[in-house]
């Protein structure tokens, strides 16, 4: 993906059967990925894999082979899970028409009111009325790729991480 700054926007939107999109702001260039056009070989985690003892397996063995998936989308995963919790956190409550407006005003990619309505019809269909229950609308966060914080917001950048008990605290670098 290209760039023209350090920092991204980035909304991503899986098809399931047809690929991924990544769709950025106007700083960024916009990229599809059909699913025939993934060219890298992946080892998929199979449901019930042991990764933690595949993990400790490929530490001792210095063998990355041994791991039931790649760390890289794990850890990428699980990241882009922890930023949609931290904007879910600071977000606000709002209603179903509050939401679809904001979508609209941000244009971040041309399926948006029919993802919408799929999630609505979605809860609806699990008994949720959503204009009795209030949803919640995302903080729109800048997260700089650098240096792994959020541009100008305190409040998302504190939740980055925490007090760790001991003995499991994490190091800082030069601790290492």
């Amino acid at each position: 993906m290209q760039q023209t700054s350090k920092r991204i926007e980035c909304c991503l939107s899986p098809k399931f059967g047809t690929g991924n999109r990544a769709f950025v702001s106007k700083h960024c260039v916009v990229r599809k990925q059909p699913a025939a056009g993934f060219h890298r070989k992946l080892h998929l985690a199979i449901a019930g894999d042991d990764h933690f003892g595949s993990f400790v397996q490929a530490v001792r063995s210095r063998d990355c082979d041994q791991l039931n998936a790649e760390i890289l989308g794990g850890h990428l995963s699980a990241g882009l899970c922890h930023l949609g919790n931290i904007a879910y956190r600071l977000g606000r409550q709002a209603s179903p028409k509050e939401i679809l407006a904001e979508l609209e005003s941000r244009n971040l990619f041309d399926d948006q009111q029919d993802t919408f309505e799929r999630t609505r019809q979605h809860l609806a269909q699990n008994g949720v009325d959503v204009e009795k229950t209030p949803l919640t609308l995302g903080s729109w966060l800048e997260f700089d790729l650098d240096t792994e914080q959020f541009v100008d917001n305190a409040a998302a950048n504190s939740m980055l991480t925490r007090e760790y008990r001991k003995p499991f605290v994490v190091p800082s670098e030069s601790e290492v």
